[in-house]
């Protein structure tokens, strides 16, 4: 199995309440958390550099909303590589 290099990440969150959480997991490990402060949550990450390297060949990369909420949208566009 591979690592993936997390180098850029864009999430767009809708109808959310402020307060709510998104989580970025690498397996099980959190490696990011944003809050909302409005109903709209719009991140946009990159490290051309080095980025984020995954602590386990095999993990899998995903967003978690924390919060209970009845209808939310969530769009993900995230780009690395395998190492």
């Amino acid at each position: 199995g591979k690592k993936f290099r997390l180098r850029r990440l864009t999430i767009t969150a809708t109808g959310l309440t402020s307060g709510d959480v998104l989580e970025v997991r690498d397996g099980a490990t959190v490696i990011r958390q944003y809050v909302a402060q409005g109903t709209t949550l719009q991140v946009v990450e990159r490290d051309d550099a080095n980025g984020y390297l995954s602590a386990a060949a095999n993990n899998v990369l995903n967003v978690r909303h924390v919060t209970t909420a009845a209808s939310i949208r969530i769009a993900v566009n995230a780009s690395g590589n395998e190492e």
